[in-house]
């Protein structure tokens, strides 16, 4: 006799996962699709073999990780959700302070948007952290 352990599936929150899966290859592959479009043939020496690499990197992450996701089981699934939506918070913070750091040092306030320069970079590092947990999630599930 074998034991088999049913597990419930449901179907909205895979129907997420299939949207976050294809969200990340889009995003992936526009930069894939932006960076062949800044590929020149006419570029010489390490510029055309850095483009070429980044390109083959891109398009390979981009599919590598979409299939991650849509594989993932739904409670890690759920955990990679959650991380992914802290991180997104967390990345607008880092556009609102960088916008504020530029708005005030074109105001002439050129402290006080140095002052927002430098928590724009405290808060990168809050950023990699919660991105590297995203990764850690999908990585272990």
């Amino acid at each position: 006799m074998t034991n088999t352990v049913q597990t419930k599936i449901s179907f909205p929150l895979y129907l997420l996962q299939i949207a976050t899966s294809s969200l990340i290859l889009f995003i992936f592959s526009l930069y894939v699709w932006l960076l062949q479009i800044n590929y020149d043939k006419s570029i010489a020496g390490y510029k055309k073999a850095l483009f070429f690499s980044l390109i083959i990197f891109g398009a390979g992450f981009s599919y590598d990780y979409a299939k991650k996701i849509l594989f993932l089981k739904q409670e890690t699934f759920r955990k990679f959700g959650k991380n992914l939506f802290e991180s997104a918070i967390q990345i607008i913070a880092i556009c609102l302070l960088a916008a504020a750091s530029i708005t005030f040092t074109s105001m002439s306030f050129v402290i006080l948007g140095q002052v927002f320069y430098v928590a724009t970079l405290g808060w990168t590092l809050l950023v990699v952290n919660s991105l590297i947990r995203v990764i850690e999630t999908a990585s272990n599930g």
